[in-house]
């Protein structure tokens, strides 16, 4: 009797979730979100299994990942699962973020305060990460972009040296960014799993644009076989990482890491080249960090204006992201490019022009 009533307590709760009404009109794009939270979990799990074999020294490091490759049976598949696993995560998160702008998810204010948040997060948690393998173009990446903080009034440049651990990237830092990177996917699962409650507090928005004025049907089974689609996109993840294991990072991240010469162009990866095409593209270091802000605070602001949604809008808005696409592409592009005429010209009317398609993504619920 009390096994049938233990088993009724977990079986009518997980009954309940696949009964949940859902909108009728949602279309593979709401795909994304249950494909990020796999490709979440198979990050922490690789991770967790890496970390057994990984040194944070900055001395062995980088051989501590070839052993890892080499000499560990399967490693090689945990190593690239995560290197490439990163980059789908980012993409997904990306297309989720555009998905949220084009049927105004930001209508659910915490829904979208979370996931803004799961996103600043995502990206500095992929920095860390980056920055532990140690190789020639992620250290010099990590001087760039940390040596940001020295905008910091009064306080900047000793924070500088606090985050570096001395005068210049080394082990100590290594060790920060190590055990940060370890640490932040707790903090990340508890904010996705508010995000997953808020969501189903509210409802989602749809293809239609209503939240809760339209048909419903059932979790189970028309949205439970449609995310079974997923599995479409393990196959070409793991094709590329079987395939093309490394054609998403940089070749100079295959050599260790020499303090003592850098490289002729220092980049980012390939998901934060428009981030820093951005930066190079302001002359000012303060005014690049201002505008990274400016970006964020507006897309997330976007929660306290209240409008009634017009069939007009959504053709509009689908009219400004396509143009929003082609100049991310373009800055993605550029972050590439050395510093140098015409690319310093481009790069500079394309970050103005990105800025201004994201102050007209704010405006136009004004308008409408």
């Amino acid at each position: 009797m009390k096994q049938r009533l233990q088993r009724s307590l977990v079986i009518k709760p997980f009954s309940h979730v696949l009964k949940t009404p859902i909108a009728s009109s949602l279309t593979y794009n709401w795909n994304v979100g249950s494909m990020l939270g796999i490709v979440l979990i198979l990050q922490i799990v690789t991770g967790l299994l890496l970390v057994i074999a990984y040194t944070n020294d900055a001395s062995i490091s980088f051989q501590s990942v070839e052993y890892i490759i080499r000499e560990i049976q399967r490693g090689w598949i945990l190593r690239i699962s995560h290197l490439n696993g990163a980059s789908f995560l980012l993409v997904g998160l990306y297309y989720h973020i555009g998905r949220g702008l084009l049927y105004s998810s930001f209508r659910l204010w915490k829904v979208w305060s979370t996931g803004i948040l799961l996103y600043l997060i995502i990206i500095g948690e992929a920095f860390l990460g980056y920055v532990l393998l140690w190789g020639q173009m992620r250290v010099w990446g990590a001087a760039v972009i940390t040596s940001l903080v020295s905008v910091v009034p009064f306080v900047g440049e000793s924070l500088v040296l606090w985050i570096w651990g001395g005068f210049i990237v080394n082990s100590a830092t290594l060790k920060c960014f190590f055990i940060l990177h370890y640490l932040i996917p707790l903090v990340v699962l508890v904010i996705v799993i508010l995000h997953i409650l808020f969501l189903h507090e509210t409802g989602r928005t749809s293809s239609r644009g209503s939240i809760d004025s339209e048909l419903k049907v059932k979790l189970h089974p028309f949205y439970i076989y449609k995310d079974s689609l997923n599995i479409l996109f393990f196959g070409i993840f793991y094709l590329i990482c079987f395939l093309y294991p490394f054609s998403l990072g940089d070749c100079e991240n295959l050599k260790e890491a020499n303090l003592m010469s850098s490289p002729v162009h220092i980049q980012p990866e390939w998901y934060l080249l428009f981030i820093y095409a951005i930066l190079r593209a302001i002359p000012n270091k303060l005014g690049g960090v201002v505008a990274l802000l400016i970006r964020i605070v507006v897309v997330w602001a976007l929660i306290f204006i209240s409008w009634n949604f017009q069939r007009n809008y959504l053709k509009m808005n689908s009219h400004i992201l396509r143009w929003f696409i082609v100049v991310v592409l373009l800055l993605t592009w550029l972050g590439r490019c050395p510093v140098e005429y015409p690319f310093v010209t481009i790069g500079q009317v394309c970050t103005v022009t990105y800025l201004v398609i994201v102050f007209i993504l704010f405006l136009i619920r004004f308008i409408l």
